[in-house]
């Protein structure tokens, strides 16, 4: 059984590893043109990076999703793969709806007052 300061540790590498890719990858996809793609891109990232689910259905140990996923693929079938797909595509939607009203919030022109 894993000591719960070693799924601590494990957590804080994956995080750590998460975020910095992450910004990485923000700063290099801020060179496209097409800014809707920018925001689709980060939010679709985002939530494959950085969305949770349990390992199985006993223990209350949270792993990326993402890799949840792929191991249930390999190892139980593709019929335990919407287990841990479900929460995944909904949480690429929301972060993709975020993503959508955070382009047209910018892109709104600002109000001008006279004075």
């Amino acid at each position: 059984m894993i000591i719960q300061n070693d799924i601590l540790l494990i957590s804080l590498i994956y995080l750590t590893a998460g975020v910095v890719f992450f910004l990485l990858f923000w700063r290099l996809i801020s060179v496209l043109k097409f800014e809707l793609f920018v925001y689709m891109f980060r939010g679709l990232l985002a939530s494959l990076i950085f969305t949770p689910w349990f390992i199985n259905l006993q223990e209350t140990t949270l792993a990326p999703a993402l890799m949840v996923v792929m191991l249930d693929l390999i190892t139980l079938g593709s019929a335990e793969v919407f287990r841990a797909g479900v929460p995944l595509l909904l949480s690429i939607f929301t972060f993709q709806v975020v993503a959508l009203g955070f382009y047209i919030f910018k892109k709104r022109p600002a109000k001008k007052t006279s004075l």
